[in-house]
């Protein structure tokens, strides 16, 4: 459960890119910002999700080298941008994409199946 879970936040994230003009758009660290559609959904859903992605962070450096963060929990592998989507690869995965619902400077809209929710860029 807990790697399909990681698995899951990496493959999220790694559609960030999907609608990226340019890697350079994509290169910095991401964080787990909430849930789109909070109001349609139920409290025990929403506090689901906070409990689950608080900890998540993803740093996607310009050399193609991404490293995940999930409370203890650390991978780090490759990302490309493939077909208009980013593909990650570490040493447990073949490669997931992920795609983008909406795409802006500093805030991602990310849907991998039935599960929604949004990453913040941190500015420093």
């Amino acid at each position: 459960m807990k790697k399909s879970l990681f698995i899951l936040i990496v493959c999220t994230f790694a559609s960030i890119a999907s609608f990226a003009q340019t890697n350079a758009e994509l290169i910095g660290t991401w964080k787990y910002d909430g849930v789109p559609n909070a109001a349609d959904l139920s409290p025990s859903i929403t506090e689901t999700y906070q409990k689950s992605f608080k900890d998540l962070n993803l740093e996607f450096g310009p050399d193609g080298r991404f490293t995940v963060f999930l409370g203890k929990s650390k991978t780090s592998g490759t990302w490309k941008i493939v077909n208009g989507k980013i593909e990650l690869k570490h040493k447990d995965s073949k490669g997931e994409q992920i795609e983008i619902v909406k795409f802006e400077t500093d805030k991602l809209t990310i849907r991998q199946g039935a599960v929604t929710y949004n990453i913040a860029k941190i500015i420093t």
